[in-house]
């Protein structure tokens, strides 16, 4: 895995648990926030985010243990979950691995929560704007709606689609969100790449 990857898995596994997780917690009933790297062997810990989308665990003891989806951005918020659609390595994406675990419904670990956190600063900022949602909604939405979404060419030539708390909430999802900074926040404001 390249550094730089490397180090903003890191970062945004570091802000999650210290900016993103206590606000989002009740929302889910609580419980211990474990990351996968923390408690798993490296090369498996890899493969869970890899293959099963799943960046940490919640552990309740009376309800049991769920996989988390966690995305932390840092700068401007949006409302909005973003996912990656295109690789330029041309690797597998989030979005073809969720949607073949879905269409399967073969037992495929996958998130049951996708968690999505805008941070003022990476490491010692702000928490901006919070969202949460099912996994499986998400990827409906998706599926169902195509022109609600809005994509954009990062500088390194990945693709992301932006799906936006409003048009999820419209369309009847529960969507738990809270906007810590209003000032910084954005609502359908990307500009498309594409």
């Amino acid at each position: 895995m390249d550094e730089k990857v490397r180090s903003d898995l890191m970062d945004s596994a570091y802000d999650f648990k210290r900016v993103v997780w206590p606000r989002v917690q009740d929302w889910i009933g609580g419980g211990e926030l474990i990351p996968v790297e923390s408690v798993t062997e490296s090369v498996f810990a890899n493969q869970l985010d890899i293959l099963a989308g799943i960046d940490a665990w919640q552990i309740s003891q009376d309800r049991g243990i769920r996989g988390l989806a966690s995305r932390v951005q840092w700068g401007i918020g949006y409302e909005s979950f973003t996912i990656r659609t295109r690789r330029m390595s041309g690797a597998e994406t989030e979005l073809s691995k969720r949607q073949k675990s879905f269409d399967g419904q073969d037992g495929r670990l996958f998130p049951y929560w996708t968690i999505q956190g805008y941070v003022t600063e990476k490491r010692r900022g702000g928490l901006i704007y919070a969202c949460m949602i099912q996994t499986k909604d998400l990827y409906d939405f998706i599926k169902l709606r195509p022109e609600k979404i809005s994509h954009r060419v990062n500088p390194d030539g990945n693709l992301f689609d932006a799906i936006w708390v409003p048009d999820l909430r419209t369309e009847g999802y529960l969507v738990h969100f809270e906007n810590s900074m209003p000032e910084l926040l954005k609502t359908k404001n990307w500009k498309s790449g594409a």
